[in-house]
């Protein structure tokens, strides 16, 4: 056994380590310096094993929290005395304990799902993030939220039936209505493609073999007179594979699609295809442009996508008699037309067009010429038209004064034809706001003069029209930034000075609730 024992270096036969091997290895300077380099590498791992630790614990708490203010909004507003519970609650601490379970309740459908804030994390964020998908919030976001999905679904208005009122003053259409491409999709199913909308002047079709093109809504069209001169209207779109047929203004005998070449006739028949020949029981007479119902009054040519629409003059309502009082369309003559853009959703340029509440702030060279009083500036709306009337100020200097035309009037035809009349010599402008987008109008104004109207007060006329179009532009723009934010669910109207915006938003949700 002895000889099969192995001893150690620097030790006795007994085993124990000799003094002077000791001190020779306490004194090994090869030695200590690799004991020392061990353990700093120690140290290190120990130090980034701790950083990542914090750090994981740092972004849990950080996606903890962006979880937590995503589901804030199923929370109360004021948890009253519970507020320190439940932050203490999310601690895990006594104080929390001593409250649990806090419950937050959720009305789904019909049934209440009851969420405990003590529940896993998991759990409760799988059950908030489905409640958050149905569209429910029990926060400032809930009511544009539920106005939303009102929308999406027909026959539902939300203004239940009637304008809110809140004091003195009646509730906006929801803001998100103004930015939301869905809503400018069923403005354009339930609004434009049902409604009378100008589309140019008959000064554009003067003799047979002409047309032009134009829109109703985003909706193209184009107008022609053919060569038995009956006026006829068109969905400006190929029957093959949905381009976009005409475009502009001329005189010609076809209208050919730039795609693949299909010809149509100015009666709307289609003419030729090429290698159609090859195509068995290929018919012509069932591919030719879709009409649509137009009418005029006086220059103004309208159309109408819907096949059931009511005749334009029953649209028209009082309009035609209260222009008749100062000016006579039919003497009119086109002389030119203008167009422009907007950084704004269209239903805000109408609204614009529609009071002159802002008028006093925003427009002086205007209200310096017209009278915008409460008491001198009438608004009156009736059915699908609204209409204000403003006399000339009492004394006035302004060139408006110096004509036959005693005072203004300014015309909407619901959704978006605005007529305007200035005092001074007889002149009309009018024309049509359309939607590029949910945030982007294009709008043209034609304007017309009588024969003898001199061209100096005509460029006066454009001049201070112009400056008012500018003044107006930053306004709608300006509303257009501040409610895209989302931020506020929705505004107020005062219900004397904004009467024609409360008509026309009446109209606008109507005509979405169907």
């Amino acid at each position: 056994m002895r000889q099969a024992e192995r001893r150690r270096p620097g030790t006795s036969r007994r085993g124990v380590r000799s003094a002077a091997a000791r001190r020779r290895q306490d004194q090994d300077p090869v030695r200590d310096h690799q004991q020392a380099r061990q353990a700093d590498r120690r140290g290190v791992r120990a130090d980034q094993d701790a950083h990542r630790r914090g750090r994981a614990a740092a972004l849990a708490g950080r996606r903890l929290a962006r979880q937590r203010r995503a589901h804030r909004p199923l929370l109360p507003r004021r948890l009253g005395r519970h507020r320190l519970s439940r932050r203490a609650a999310r601690r895990g601490d006594s104080a929390g304990r001593a409250h649990r379970p806090l419950l937050r309740r959720v009305q789904r459908d019909d049934n209440r799902s009851r969420v405990p804030q003590g529940a896993p994390c998991r759990e409760r964020d799988r059950r908030a993030g489905t409640l958050l998908r149905d569209g429910l919030r029990s926060s400032r976001g809930r009511r544009a939220r539920r106005d939303r999905s009102r929308l999406k679904r027909p026959g539902s208005d939300p203004f239940g039936g009637q304008t809110p009122r809140v004091g003195g003053v009646e509730r906006t259409l929801p803001w998100s209505w103004y930015a939301d491409p869905e809503v400018l999709r069923r403005e354009g199913q339930q609004i434009f493609a049902r409604a009378w909308q100008y589309a140019g002047h008959t000064g554009q079709l003067e003799g047979d073999g002409s047309y032009f093109a134009s829109a109703a809504g985003q909706i193209p069209v184009v107008v022609t007179r053919a060569r038995d001169v009956r006026l006829r209207a068109f969905l400006n779109v190929c029957r093959h594979r949905g381009h976009v047929v005409a475009a502009g203004a001329g005189r010609r005998e076809t209208l050919q699609c730039p795609y693949h070449a299909w010809t149509y006739g100015l009666d709307g028949a289609l003419r030729a295809a090429p290698r159609a020949d090859r195509e068995p029981g290929f018919d012509f007479g069932e591919l030719g442009l879709q009409e649509i119902a137009v009418d005029t009054w006086g220059p103004f040519v309208f159309v109408n996508p819907d096949p059931h629409a009511m005749p334009l003059a029953e649209t028209l309502g009082d309009v035609p008699a209260r222009l008749a009082e100062i000016v006579d369309v039919d003497a009119l003559e086109f002389r030119f037309r203008t167009e422009f853009e907007l950084d704004a959703n269209w239903k805000i340029a109408c609204e614009n067009f529609l009071e002159c509440y802002h008028c006093a702030v925003a427009h002086p060279g205007f209200t310096a010429a017209v009278d915008v009083s409460p008491d001198s500036y009438r608004l009156e709306a009736d059915g699908l038209t609204s209409s204000q009337l403003g006399p000339l100020r009492e004394n006035g200097d302004s060139f408006l004064a110096h004509g036959e035309v005693g005072r203004s009037q300014f015309h909407f035809l619901w959704p978006n034809f605005g007529i305007n009349v200035f005092p001074g010599q007889p002149n009309l402008s009018c024309g049509a706001i359309l939607p590029l987008g949910p945030e982007r109008t294009a709008r043209f104004l034609d304007y017309f003069f009588t024969p003898g109207v001199d061209q100096s007060w005509i460029d006066e006329l454009m001049a201070f029209d112009d400056q008012i179009g500018r003044e107006d532009t930053a306004l709608v723009e300006g509303v257009q930034r501040g409610v895209r934010t989302g931020v506020l669910p929705e505004g107020r109207l005062l219900s004397e000075s904004e009467q024609l915006v409360a008509h026309f938003q009446r109209l606008c949700a109507e005509a979405l609730a169907e």
